[in-house]
Formats: structure tokens, sequence, C-alpha cells
């Protein structure tokens, strides 16, 4: 087949019924209509073919692409796509997807009362039926709220990531100088969200913070090369 021939047919080639499409700005309006049922199709399958492992986490990436649609992105900080459709992924530690969700941007995408992240990490979860099942998220510093922390811990799912330091709900406490090797540890009173702060370098001013439902820590001695040491331990609950 010549290359206009192949042209020629995926320009004909429709996943969708025009007839039964809703226009921009009505009520039911499906901004991915015309890849609705091939996306819904590939996640089904994705899900009935596979039983993810217990570690799971979110990836967000770039579908090359400079079509003039509505809801295409501009991420300087990706290389190999900064102009594209960004789409959200559910993986497992193996490398398997599980879900995957397209964003349509702020116009179109149904805002979450919790900002955008929160909604992403819940309908991706809940879209997946992972949720009540004893899985284990990682996030990055976009995602990992404590607010999110509780929410799922409440749906028997654990949470473990880095958190900026803006973020709402971590104590000012655990963002104060702290010098060089050292850690510092918060545990909410319930004992359901342990706070973890450490500075590695000189270099870097503030510390780095992370946020996990899933362990507990503390500091224990290590004899290394002849000397006493005190080293960080982390490990499940």
């Amino acid at each position: 087949m010549i290359y206009d021939e192949f042209v020629l047919i995926s320009r004909m080639v429709h996943l969708n019924d025009f007839a039964r499409e809703i226009e921009r700005g009505h009520e039911g309006h499906d901004p991915w209509s015309k890849v609705r049922f091939l996306l819904d199709k590939v996640n089904l399958m994705a899900k009935r073919y596979y039983t993810p492992s217990r570690y799971i986490g979110i990836d967000e990436s770039m579908i090359d692409m400079k079509n003039r649609l509505i809801f295409i992105q501009f991420m300087p900080n990706k290389r190999h796509a900064r102009f594209g459709i960004k789409k959200f992924q559910l993986c497992d530690n193996n490398g398997y997807v599980i879900h995957v969700d397209l964003y349509s941007g702020k116009e179109l995408d149904v805002q979450h009362s919790e900002g955008q992240a929160f909604g992403v990490v819940e309908k991706l979860l809940r879209e997946s039926q992972l949720l009540f099942k004893g899985f284990h998220l990682f996030t990055d510093n976009y995602y990992t709220k404590p607010k999110l922390g509780e929410y799922l811990l409440e749906r028997d799912t654990l949470l473990t990531g880095t958190v900026r330091h803006n973020s709402k709900g971590v104590p000012e406490n655990v963002f104060r100088k702290i010098d060089v090797g050292v850690t510092q540890f918060w545990r909410k009173n319930n004992g359901g969200m342990l706070a973890l702060a450490f500075r590695e370098k000189k270099s870097k001013l503030k510390p780095v913070l992370a946020l996990s439902t899933a362990h507990k820590a503390g500091v224990e001695e290590r004899r290394i090369r002849g000397k006493d040491v005190k080293k960080l331990n982390v490990h499940y609950l």
C-alpha cells in the first residue's frame, strides 16, 4: 500500500457515531468522543486480563501532537514532546499500564473540590476499581497531600511520596532548618500518617520532605567501618 492510499483510508476511519455526538457547550458533551470507544475498550481489557501487583504509581506524559485542538498542552520540561495531549496513567511496579485518562484542560475537565491533583488520583483509582483492596500508591510531590493520604487510608489504600514544602496540612515545624544528615519525624495524633524531613547535603538549603501512611520510622545505631553511626530506619507498620 502506498503512502497516499494509507492517508486516504485513515481519513475515512472513525471510531464514533457523528449522529450521536453531543456538541460542545451542551450537557453531556464528551471532548474525547472521537476516541472514547477505543479508550474505554483498552482500559477494560487492561484490567480484565491482568492482576496488578500491590505497588502502583501514577505517571504523567505527553502524546506528541501539534494539531489545532483546544486541549493541546505545552509542557517545556518534557524534552521528547513539549506540545501534545497530556495523559495520566496508573501503572504497577512491573510497568504495566492499568488505566489511562486523557486531560481535556481546565475548561473541559470536571474540577475536583480538593484540586486537580487530588481529582486525578481519585478518578484513576476509582475507575480502576483498586480502592478498598490494600494497594500501596507511590506519588511525586505534585500529587502527595496529607488530605489525600487520609482519604486513601479510609479506603484501605496506602500512600507514600515526596511532598512540597508549602503543601497544606503538613506542620510548619517540619520545615525548620535542620543540619546535614539529620532526620526529623512527625506523626499525626491518630498515628496514621508519618512525615519525614531529611537534609543530605549542605548545598541543599531545604530538606527533602515525604509523607507515608505505610511506614513507621526511627533512628538506629549501626557499626560502619569501626564507628557507631546513626542511620534512618524506615519500615512497614
